[in-house]
């Protein structure tokens, strides 16, 4: 029998990446550390200029730049030159600049979320997201 915690109501506690960290029956964190781990990756800001993100704006941003991030990081990753020939310091800059470029991605994708939200026009552009998966508009495309 499980007995119900208030954390399961919570959102997952994220990674860099923006993947919830795995928990054992005690509600700790158990991530295992892989080769991507060893990389410097750190948190973004939990703002957007001069706004503070709530926790849910801040896990979307997080998920966001996981999607974009993770690939890049899985094809450095795999390259046998990445841990044969850069230093530590040169893998840092490399990692660095990735991070520079993606988080200015992210933020901007959760800005334009934000702000369509506050006009009250998120679901209109959640239908534009959904209608572009549409095999027929892929293929067609659609105005």
């Amino acid at each position: 029998m499980k007995v119900p915690f208030a954390s399961e109501t919570l959102q997952p506690k994220l990674n860099a990446l923006g993947e919830p960290v795995k928990r054992d029956f005690l509600g700790i964190g158990t991530d295992k550390p892989s080769e991507i781990n060893k990389l410097p990756i750190g948190f973004p800001s939990k703002k957007i200029g001069d706004t503070k993100l709530n926790s849910e704006k801040y896990n979307l941003m997080l998920q966001e730049r996981g999607k974009l991030m993770k690939p890049l990081l899985d094809k450095i990753n795999t390259n046998p030159e990445w841990w044969i020939r850069l230093t530590q310091e040169e893998k840092e800059n490399v990692v660095d600049k990735i991070e520079a470029k993606v988080n200015a991605v992210a933020r901007g994708k959760t800005k334009i979320q934000m702000d369509m939200e506050a006009r009250g026009a998120f679901g209109s552009y959640k239908k534009m997201e959904a209608l572009k998966k549409n095999p027929f508009v892929k293929k067609y495309g659609g105005k």
